[in-house]
């Protein structure tokens, strides 16, 4: 490694912690759906769902598209990936958060979850970005050594 690799390298963690903080201000109470891709406030998660009737519905239903909450990891599983099929930023990001984080199932792969973090990001959702910066930050052992 040359010296302005290392300085080069220095320098990019400094804006990526910098990138970190600014990022945990994105925080907005918002659930994501993988039934139909839309994000939900909190507040509509957590109201009553109504049928066409009026009446009120006591299953756990999306408040968007009605259709029944998943009762397992494999069916949350399969809806992201209709999802990510479909090019859903938001979908193909929580799938590289999922890899990040090895969870539901999936291996533990920092390379995966990058490579969809920037795919989201190049789809246009910006907090991809950030989970970037955040991920090479806090495994940033990893990915240097994965450099040198």
């Amino acid at each position: 490694m040359t010296k302005s690799y290392l300085n080069n390298l220095c320098h990019n963690l400094v804006i990526v912690r910098f990138v970190s903080f600014l990022c945990q201000h994105f925080q907005t109470g918002s659930t994501y759906k993988t039934c139909c891709g839309k994000v939900i406030c909190s507040g509509c998660i957590h109201a009553p769902v109504y049928d066409n009737q009026g009446n009120k519905i006591h299953d756990k239903k999306c408040p968007f598209c009605r259709v029944l909450a998943p009762t397992s990891d494999e069916e949350i599983i399969e809806r992201l990936n209709k999802r990510k099929e479909a090019e859903d930023p938001i979908a193909i990001y929580n799938k590289g958060v999922y890899y990040r984080d090895g969870v539901s199932g999936f291996t533990l792969d920092h390379v995966k979850s990058l490579e969809l973090f920037q795919r989201a990001g190049e789809l246009g959702f910006a907090a991809a970005f950030c989970k970037i910066g955040n991920t090479i930050l806090a495994h940033s052992q990893f990915f240097v050594h994965k450099m040198c």
